[in-house]
C-alpha cells in the first residue's frame, strides 16, 4: 500500500531526515533507509543591534545573528544616513557563531545616524531590517572664524579699544556646539 503525509511549518534551510517503519499489533518492523533534504532559504529576520562604542569618526554595532537564520547568510547590508537624502550602504562579511562587531568608519562628528541593518542569504534574499540610532561625538572645529574687521580706538592718551567683529565658522565646520570663541590679541613691537 502507498500513503502520503504532510509535515506544514518546517523551518525554512535546516535539514530533514525521514526514515519509516511499519507496526503491527506485535511490534515495529526495521526502519528505511533514510531520506534527507533541506528546505528552501526564506527572507532573514531582523538582527538584534547594539552600540559598543563610537567617537567622533566611526561607530562599533553588535550583530547577533538571527536565529534561526533561515538561509546561509553571507552578508550583511548597512544603510546609513543623517537625513533620508544623504545615505551610505556598506557590506559586511558574516563572521562569528552568534554575534559580530562591524566598524563603520568616515562619519561626521556631533552627527546623529540612523543604521539599518538588513541580512542577505546565499541565494541573494534581503532579509528584514533593524534600526538603531547613534551619534558621534564632537570634535575640535576643522576651521577659524573669518576676521572682518578690527578697529582700534582711543579713550584718552593712554588707552584704547580694540573692536574685532567675525564671520562664523560653517555649522559643517564647527563638529559641535560653540561654547565660546578665544580671541588671541597680540601686542607687536616694531620699529
Amino acid at each position: 500500500s502507498t500513503g502520503l503525509y504532510k509535515e506544514p511549518n518546517l523551518t525554512p534551510y535546516v535539514r530533514y531526515c525521514v526514515s519509516m517503519a511499519v507496526r503491527n499489533p506485535t511490534g515495529v518492523g526495521p526502519f528505511s533507509e533514510e531520506h534527507c533534504n533541506r528546505t528552501k532559504s526564506a527572507i532573514a529576520p531582523a538582527p538584534e543591534l547594539r552600540e559598543v562604542s563610537t567617537a567622533a569618526d566611526h561607530s562599533v554595532i553588535e550583530i547577533t545573528h538571527p536565529d534561526p537564520p533561515k538561509g546561509l547568510l553571507v552578508t550583511y547590508n548597512v544603510t546609513f544616513m543623517d537625513d533620508p537624502s544623504n545615505y551610505e550602504k556598506r557590506d559586511f562579511a558574516v563572521e562569528g557563531e552568534l554575534k559580530q562587531n562591524i566598524n563603520i568608519s568616515d562619519l561626521n562628528s556631533h552627527t546623529t545616524y540612523t543604521f539599518l541593518v538588513s541580512a542577505i542569504n546565499s541565494v541573494g534574499m534581503v532579509g528584514f531590517p533593524q534600526e538603531i540610532m547613534v551619534t558621534t561625538l564632537e570634535s575640535v572645529p576643522e576651521a577659524a572664524p573669518l576676521l572682518s574687521t578690527c578697529d582700534l580706538t582711543a579713550t584718552n592718551s593712554t588707552h584704547f579699544n580694540a573692536t574685532v567683529s567675525w564671520i562664523g565658522v560653517h555649522e559643517d565646520h564647527i563638529n559641535g556646539v560653540i561654547q565660546n570663541y578665544t580671541l588671541h590679541l597680540q601686542k607687536v613691537i616694531s620699529f
